[in-house]
């Protein structure tokens, strides 16, 4: 690229000259080219290059109408060359031409239609000004941070700020407020709810001028600092906050604009420990206005932070979150890929917002859906470019489901079929892997299947409680329900709690606190769901887990849980699959009828009522004769409450002492029989939070049997083991007390024969 001309009708006529070259119509954009390609730093060359790929295409004369003849521009050089003169009065005319332009089309508006592009160009390349030469963030006196500029007005002013004017408005009276005061003003929210886009506006409104009550702030000068500003060592950090304190003290109007505060509270020790030692007096004494944006749980829980009082910022709505992909994001996107949305963009954008929350639980709006809307145009690019799959222009909601997907680990088939088609065959799969528990496979797949058909819910998508004898398929149909659901074993998360049976276990559960040993060693279910929300989390035998670890469980089946940081955790998108031996003599028991032909293993289902295992499971019964016991009590009870209430109304005192006996004696029985029978260690408010309690029976039926045998000998690699070893095999099976366990010794032990 050649050098610049000295003088600025020298540059246009160089600008011309490229836009003849390019066959296109004259336009900012090729003065913005010329200038940033003038610079040395890497940000320009980047915005060159978008500028030169994204938005030069689009002044092609062929396109506009135009002929290759014709002298045409979008702008008046004579008044651009004025506008650059007086924008030139009162500023350093010793700065190279490259810098001087720059700084000049970077703030002075024109009617040209491309200088909003190159801004944005530019902005995302990271070259906001040029007036302090390359590093163009840098205030003089600090070398780091930037001042809020009339640029920077001028360039929000531009930005559209959906759904956020009654908001603007309330912080707009909190900031005055805290001006007034000399208080400060803390903004804070979850992640992703936009709280540094919103900051922007917020301060360019009151800079502006533009409310009445707003004179608290003329005459400030906001100074924003952000992460990238503390990412030196911890001296040079420490040098910094040193610089910034005493510049504070020189500069009473200044006011310092901490964005991304938890950087400096939570993810960077050495940081909070200087920034506390610095400016702890001046949080906690006020005296001068600290604007501080941090995320809300980080910020409620640090002490530097607990005497100002916070200022939330909630997530963006979704009607607003849709009008904001329609109008400003997904067209931009469009423009950037060349692409075309398919069936049309508000189906992309309906399919998006529909699934989102549902899918990406503790992420928020509208982070959520531009980073969808981002990754999913990328995801179609990359299909046209790499796979050369159709359609080759246009990204569909197709490419929406297949990133989902990938990022999530989910089965393919969820997305972009009928629900009731893919539980229909979950089904099929499932009963082919887990053979005679197919109540229990019609049960959540039934429970997924409505869930499916709901809008999304705070609570996870199953709660399920296995009941039964050791080695019928509990833990086998977790497993198998996680693989077909296309979680895999990376989304399969096992906790055996008899390894939580102490107290002392509840820090390896949930991690120990901050500061104590083994914290952040241990992986804990929080870390797991966190990395994969969409997952199977196994508790086998529950019942062992400590009390402690059972209150834990409280808050985790509601749908959040808090780790040993007080960071939230959420699991709507987990499904909680318990096991216990609890009740399991009683299951036994009744599964004799079936053995001896008196009931089929569909009749047995009946009997065993979801409110009959909760009592089952809750007392502790050994037994149905236990049960059946209880339950005649209760009703002889009842019954001499009724009778005590028919000889008061008779008015005969013997018939009414004669009640009270009957009654008293009935409820010490009562308490008895309770004394007698074994309680249950499962606590009455965590199996509320269950919503379906599925009893496992045992499998002696031979034919049963022989279908577990045929998928234990494929697993094993023996698809050719004889008959007569099958039928050996089954027969030493169904002898024994045990029915399923058993067979993976017997086919180890005739394999070895075997290969003897």
């Amino acid at each position: 690229m050649p050098s610049l001309p000295a003088s600025f009708k020298g540059l246009v006529e160089q600008a011309n000259g490229l836009a003849k070259e390019k066959n296109q119509v004259l336009a900012l954009a090729h003065l913005y080219v010329l200038v940033l390609r003038a610079h040395k730093g890497e940000q320009h060359a980047s915005a060159a290059a978008r500028i030169e790929k994204d938005i030069l295409p689009q002044l092609d004369r062929a396109k506009r109408g135009y002929s290759s003849t014709q002298e045409v521009a979008t702008f008046a050089w004579q008044d651009a060359d004025r506008s650059y003169k007086q924008y030139l009065r009162g500023r350093d005319d010793s700065l190279p031409m490259e810098e001087s332009v720059l700084g000049w089309l970077l703030e002075v508006d024109f009617s040209d239609p491309s200088q909003k592009w190159c801004r944005e160009a530019c902005r995302r390349a990271g070259v906001t000004g040029a007036k302090q030469g390359d590093d163009d963030t840098t205030v003089p006196e600090l070398g780091f941070g930037r001042p809020l500029s009339e640029a920077d007005l001028k360039e929000v002013a531009a930005e559209p700020l959906y759904g956020r004017n009654a908001e603007l408005a309330k912080h707009l009276g909190l900031l005055t407020l805290a001006l007034q005061q000399n208080a400060h003003y803390l903004l804070v929210g979850k992640p992703g709810v936009g709280k540094s886009y919103f900051l922007r506006h917020l301060l360019a409104r009151a800079m502006g001028g533009q409310v009445a009550d707003m004179s608290a702030a003329r005459g400030k000068q906001f100074l924003l600092f952000g992460r990238r500003d503390f990412l030196g060592s911890e001296t040079e950090n420490k040098e910094r906050f040193g610089r910034l304190y005493s510049f504070l003290q020189q500069h009473p109007n200044a006011i310092p604009v901490f964005d991304e505060l938890e950087h400096v509270l939570r993810y960077a020790p050495n940081l909070l420990e200087h920034f506390s030692a610095m400016f702890g007096g001046l949080l906690a004494g006020g005296g001068r206005t600290f604007v501080l944006v941090c995320d809300s749980s980080i910020a409620s829980t640090t002490p530097l932070l607990k005497g100002i009082r916070p200022c939330p910022l909630p997530a963006m709505a979704a009607s607003d979150t849709r009008q904001l992909l329609l109008e400003t994001h997904l067209p931009r996107l469009c423009q950037q890929h060349g692409l075309s949305l398919l069936p049309s963009a508000e189906a992309l954008v309906d399919a998006l917002l529909n699934t989102a929350p549902e899918r990406y639980p503790g992420r928020f709006m509208p982070e959520l859906a531009l980073h969808i809307a981002d990754s999913t145009l990328n995801r179609a690019r990359n299909r046209i470019s790499f796979l050369k799959q159709e359609p080759a222009d246009a990204a569909s909601v197709e490419d929406l489901w297949a990133h989902i997907v990938d990022e999530q680990g989910l089965n393919p088939e969820i997305f972009g079929t009928d629900p009731k088609s893919f539980y229909v065959n979950l089904r099929k799969k499932l009963t082919s892997k887990v053979i005679g528990q197919d109540h229990g496979v019609e049960q959540i797949c039934s429970v997924l299947e409505m869930q499916a058909h709901r809008p999304p819910q705070r609570a996870p998508r199953g709660r399920f409680l296995f009941v039964g004898p050791p080695g019928v398929g509990k833990t086998q149909l977790a497993r198998s329900l996680a693989k077909e659901l296309g979680y895999g074993e990376e989304g399969f998360f096992v906790f055996n709690m008899s390894e939580y049976s102490s107290e002392s276990a509840r820090t390896r559960f949930m991690g120990a606190d901050p500061g104590y040993v083994g914290f952040s060693n241990t992986r804990t279910i929080y870390q797991s769901v966190r990395e994969r929300p969409a997952c199977v989390i196994l508790l086998d035998e529950i019942d062992r887990a400590d009390a402690s670890i059972q209150d834990i469980l409280l808050s985790i089946m509601e749908g959040e849980g808090k780790d040993a940081e007080g960071q939230p955790v959420y699991f709507s998108q987990a499904i909680f699959v318990m096991t216990t031996n609890l009740g399991q003599e009683a299951v036994q028991a009744a599964y004799q009828d079936v053995t001896s032909g008196a009931l089929t293993r569909e009749q047995l289902v009946q009997k065993f009522a979801d409110e009959q295992l909760r009592r089952l499971v809750l007392e502790g019964a050994t037994d149905e004769t236990e049960v059946a016991m209880q339950s005649e009590v209760d009703r002889l009870v009842e019954e001499a409450k009724a009778q005590f209430a028919v000889a008061r109304q008779s008015a005969d005192e013997s018939l009414t002492i004669q009640a009270l006996g009957r009654y008293s004696d009935l409820k010490e029985l009562r308490a008895r029989l309770e004394r007698s029978i074994r309680t249950s260690p499962l606590d009455r408010a965590l199996l509320d939070r269950i919503d379906f309690i599925i009893p496992f029976f045992p499998i002696k039926e031979r034919a049963l049997l022989e279908k577990i045998l045929e998928l234990k000998l494929v697993s094993f690699g023996w698809d050719d083991c004889p008959d007569a070893t099958k039928q050996e095999i089954l027969a030493q099976a169904v002898a024994q007390r045990e029915s399923v366990r058993p067979l993976e010794r017997l086919i180890k032990r005739y394999l070895c024969k075997e290969s003897t």
